[in-house]
This record gives structure tokens, sequence and C-alpha cells, in this order.
């Protein structure tokens, strides 16, 4: 038996991915929000 816990983003900061080159602002955004904190539990069994 595994268990694993992993957090993403652990001090909850705001960060952005730049987009794509030919962003303007309508169509494609210039600036993507990134997730916030988050938490991920996993239990491996093997029999």
């Amino acid at each position: 038996m595994r268990i694993q816990v992993s957090v993403n983003n652990i001090l909850n900061n705001k960060y952005y991915d730049p987009g794509v080159r030919s962003a303007d602002g309508v169509y494609y955004a210039a600036r993507l929000p990134q997730n916030e904190r988050n938490f991920m539990f996993n239990i491996y069994i093997d029999f």
C-alpha cells in the first residue's frame, strides 16, 4: 500500500501564463490565470 499527497501552489500565489503570441485581448487572452492552491491524495494498493 502506498499513500501519496501532493500540493500545488502551496503559498497560493497568483501567477499567469502569458497566453498565445497573437493575443489581442478579444478572442485570445493576453494572460491566463493559473490554478490556485490545490491538494491531491492518492492511495495505491497492490494485490
